[in-house]
């Protein structure tokens, strides 16, 4: 059983098999309405989504518990492979293979983290709105909203946003950003 554990195909195959659902993550929308499946890919396909819980890959069971097979992959391998002494300060391999492996756990644990403890939220802003973003203790206002523009073309090129983040009454911070998922309606 420990040789199963500490094998690196093994580690190799988990990381292929997270890296193809991840994919499949990025492919199919996460976390929409119901009936935007139903209407894109039809009822049947839409059920055998939700039973596999494919429109919430990142929080799955399964996905979580591969997570956590990986996670005692690699701390199974590390104990195995790592001699405790003072050689991990005077053996730079050994310092190299601690760091990277605890390097890796630390990255594994900040997504379990960040999916059971996290929050990710979307606010619809007009220009000079002010609202409260949720699970915070701050507001977000509007400033401006602007499309530029290719030259000579009506294609756009990038949308920004500049953002005033207010806490207590008190406006902290001002920011145009780029990379800000928008949905715009011409009017």
């Amino acid at each position: 059983m420990k040789r199963f554990f500490c094998s690196p195909k093994l580690t190799f195959i988990l990381l292929i098999f997270l890296a193809s659902l991840a994919i499949i993550g990025t492919i199919i929308p996460q976390n929409e309405q119901h009936y935007l499946y139903i209407e894109k890919y039809g009822y049947n396909l839409y059920l055998v989504f939700k039973v596999l819980s494919i429109t919430d890959v990142y929080h799955s069971w399964w996905f979580m518990g591969l997570w956590g097979f990986l996670s005692l992959n690699i701390i199974i391998c590390a104990v195995n492979r790592f001699k405790p002494s003072r050689q991990i300060f005077t053996n730079p391999r050994q310092l190299g293979y601690f760091a990277t492996h605890l390097s890796f756990l630390i990255i594994l644990l900040g997504g379990v983290i960040g999916s059971l403890w996290g929050f990710k939220d979307y606010l619809y802003l007009k220009e000079k709105e002010v609202k409260h973003v949720p699970q915070t203790n701050f507001y977000i206002k509007l400033n401006e909203f602007r499309l530029e523009y290719y030259p000579d073309s009506k294609m756009i090129k990038d949308y920004k946003s500049t953002l005033t983040i207010i806490e207590n009454g008190k406006e902290i911070l001002t920011k145009t950003k780029e990379d800000i998922k928008v949905i715009w309606k011409e009017t």
